[in-house]
């Protein structure tokens, strides 16, 4: 009933989980990875800011204590040496001190700044998944959605046998009657729509009796014909019927119309009309005639003697 499918189905999307959250993880581990790299960078780039800004501060106050040297790592030795020589060189020194001075706020301004746009990029670059540990659940909560397909199957297919065997007995109960009878003879002509099945609903119609056509020695003409002529057929006007190969011979039989229908039948060739005729068949015809023979029918509006015939022929020859 290919429950080994299923099985090997239930393996299969327990690898994609295992193979699915491995990958994933694989590209948080690389992401976290680019993204402490990222962080150490930046946190070396503060530092770098930071100990700019502590330099500054420095070459401040050596200014404003009139100091004459600074820190050996300090790169602002050479502009505190230029301060120095410039101060002795002028009795007014409070003009040359507030310009020196002026500059370092703005310096520690725009490091301060960038420290700022730094520690907010760090903070963002430590934003990433974790990695995934749930490969577990979605395995159970997989195994349990599989044992409740397979036990809904399991309950269906007991059902069906269940019903299975319900539907033998009743068959065998209805073997015992299963033999048709006819009320009378004739030719049977089974109904298409059951043919090749082997349950048929009770009522209904699996065969039509047709009356033996040597016995009632009379057979219906039905045929179609299209608006145009429609018109020109009444009741009991007289049909022909051509029928070849019957019997090794070629047959025509006589009728008279008795029915016109008078809305048209929709068929591939367009909206015909049906038109039954009757017709009386002799001895002889009705041991040939069947049910169901196909052949070419002419109807007969009109009859003329043989002098109208040949006058109109005539006639219709000089126009």
């Amino acid at each position: 009933f290919g429950y080994s499918d299923t099985f090997n189905h239930f393996l299969k999307q327990t690898q994609d989980i295992i193979i699915g959250i491995a990958k994933k993880n694989a590209e948080i581990n690389n992401q976290a990875s680019l993204a402490n790299h990222a962080i150490s960078v930046i946190t070396s780039q503060l530092d770098e800011l930071h100990q700019k800004i502590t330099d500054y501060e420095e070459l401040k106050q050596a200014i404003n204590n009139q100091e004459y040297k600074l820190s050996p790592e300090n790169p602002h030795q050479t502009a505190l040496k230029k301060y120095q020589t410039q101060f002795q060189a002028q009795e007014d020194n409070s003009a040359l001190k507030e310009e020196y001075l002026s500059q370092i706020p703005q310096n520690i301004s725009e490091l301060e700044s960038s420290m700022a746009n730094l520690s907010i990029q760090r903070a963002s670059t430590g934003n990433f998944s974790l990695p995934d540990t749930s490969h577990r659940i979605k395995i159970d909560i997989l195994k349990t959605q599989f044992l409740q397909n397979a036990s809904q199957q399991l309950t269906t297919v007991e059902n069906q046998i269940t019903e299975l065997k319900n539907q033998i007995e009743q068959a065998n109960i209805q073997l015992k009657n299963n033999i048709i009878i006819a009320p009378e003879t004739g030719t049977i002509h089974l109904n298409s729509e059951f043919e090749g099945k082997s349950l048929i609903p009770n009522g209904s119609e699996v065969a039509q009796i047709y009356p033996d056509i040597q016995k009632i020695k009379e057979v219906f003409i039905t045929y179609y014909v299209t608006s145009e002529h429609v018109s020109l057929l009444k009741e009991k006007q007289g049909v022909r019927l051509s029928l070849e190969k019957v019997g090794n011979q070629t047959l025509t039989i006589n009728g008279t119309i008795q029915t016109i229908d008078k809305s048209a039948t929709k068929t591939n060739q367009g909206n015909l009309f049906k038109v039954t005729a009757l017709s009386k068949l002799s001895n002889k015809d009705s041991d040939v005639v069947q049910y169901g023979l196909q052949g070419r029918v002419t109807s007969v509006i009109t009859r003329k003697s043989y002098f109208n015939y040949y006058k109109d022929k005539i006639l219709n020859s000089f126009n």
